[in-house]
């Protein structure tokens, strides 16, 4: 994946970096000068870095290609999951997620800048669809549909997470009220729920790494840990097996209680139900890591790790759960004396 995402990069000459962040800086410039001088804008700042961005989308998937490089079509849909999940081609799994990833950052801007899901999808589609179309006509790489699809994915999965951020919105729950807001013990809401993605983030990211990147990180710290686990006899292969499931523990533990961190936001309130959501999702986030070291070299994903992951979330979520609650009952309690 990292090298896959590399050589992606790689493709993508320093002008036309250096327009991207030009074009931004300008569009960045234009709003303050226009806010400061009482003019009023018809659209929001995030919505004209949105349009920056999708140009560069239009720059990298098109300008960078040499013509006569492509111009066939592959009209059947989903064609490239059944040759990720029957034929285990997993260089196309990387290729899928770059493609939903690309398009994720569109769906952020168009989500902050207020735009509501139907219209960011549907920036998304059409965004794809001129690429590709353009791919078609112009014989600069495979039209398909498969791509419109993950693309127009990574939109919507884009705004989803920033509203989710902004907002602390979980589906299911009511929002929170004014009355319910004065009662949270914890405050950065926001803060909470990126650490939150990016923690989630960083765990899946270590999954991407071959058997030949693990084994040598987790070597690294099994050596640098041995001193202190000599004398309790594990400094052998038995201790470098329980360093590593510990490092799965300690990982999904730091989740589970960001989670819990979370939770305080979602209505002031912190019951079981509550708790279990949380529980549940970093449950789901160990089923999804373990399903993507299927795709990996030398990996394998593992039942057995689900459940070893699950127990360190339980833990992180039950820690902070009643972290939390001691905090509200030490408030209350400090409200009732001082009135």
């Amino acid at each position: 994946m990292y090298a896959y995402a590399a050589y992606l990069l790689a493709q993508i000459q320093p002008l036309e970096w250096t327009a991207l962040l030009a074009a931004a800086g300008l569009v960045m410039l234009a709003h303050i000068v226009g806010q400061a001088a009482g003019r009023s804008s018809r659209w929001p700042l995030a919505v004209k870095l949105a349009w920056v961005y999708g140009v560069f989308i239009l720059m990298i998937t098109l300008l960078s290609r040499e013509s006569g490089s492509g111009g066939r079509a592959e009209l059947v849909p989903f064609w490239s999951w059944y040759r990720v999940l029957i034929l285990h081609r997993s260089s196309l799994l990387w290729q899928i997620l770059l493609n939903i990833l690309l398009f994720a950052p569109l769906g952020t801007l168009l989500a902050l800048g207020g735009r509501r899901k139907r219209r960011i999808v549907l920036a998304g589609a059409l965004l794809s669809a001129a690429v590709e179309t353009a791919q078609l006509v112009f014989r600069l790489g495979l039209f398909e549909w498969d791509d419109m699809i993950h693309n127009t994915l990574g939109a919507l999965l884009g705004a989803v997470v920033a509203l989710w951020i902004r907002d602390g919105r979980v589906p299911g729950e009511e929002p929170a009220g004014r009355h319910l807001r004065r009662e949270e013990p914890l405050r950065g809401g926001r803060w909470i729920r990126l650490a939150v993605v990016v923690c989630t983030l960083l765990i899946w990211s270590n999954s991407l790494r071959n058997a030949d990147q693990s084994g040598a990180q987790s070597a690294a710290l099994f050596a640098l840990l041995q001193p202190y686990l000599a004398p309790f006899g594990l400094d052998g292969t038995l201790g470098h097996a329980l360093l590593r499931k510990a490092a799965h523990m300690t990982e999904f533990a730091v989740l589970g209680l960001l989670w819990s961190g979370e939770l305080s936001r979602a209505g002031g309130r912190i019951t079981l139900k509550r708790a279990a959501l949380r529980w549940q999702t970093c449950v789901i986030t160990a089923l999804a890591d373990e399903s993507i070291q299927l795709f990996v070299p030398g990996r394998s994903g593992q039942v057995r790790d689900v459940w070893i992951d699950g127990a360190g979330a339980l833990a992180g979520v039950a820690a902070g759960s009643l972290l939390l609650a001691w905090l509200a009952r030490r408030r209350e309690r400090r409200g009732r004396l001082q009135g």
